[in-house]
């Protein structure tokens, strides 16, 4: 059972445009992508523990979380 917010883009999210930009120069382009990955994986890329929160927040409103 597919959820039908994955195949969309990460834009969606109420983040800062590096915030977004940084995700997308890492191949985190869409929900799924951002599913795959792990919250330590976006620490070691840049993201800041406070956009993760942030991040998880929305994704539980949508249904998802982190692999």
């Amino acid at each position: 059972m597919g959820n039908k917010y994955l195949k969309q883009s990460i834009d969606r999210l109420d983040i800062s445009c590096q915030t977004i930009q940084n995700l997308k120069l890492n191949h985190v382009e869409n929900m799924q992508q951002l599913c795959q990955s792990s919250q330590s994986k976006l620490q070691k890329i840049g993201v800041t523990n406070e956009e993760i929160s942030t991040i998880k927040n929305e994704m539980v409103l949508l249904g998802l979380s982190f692999n």
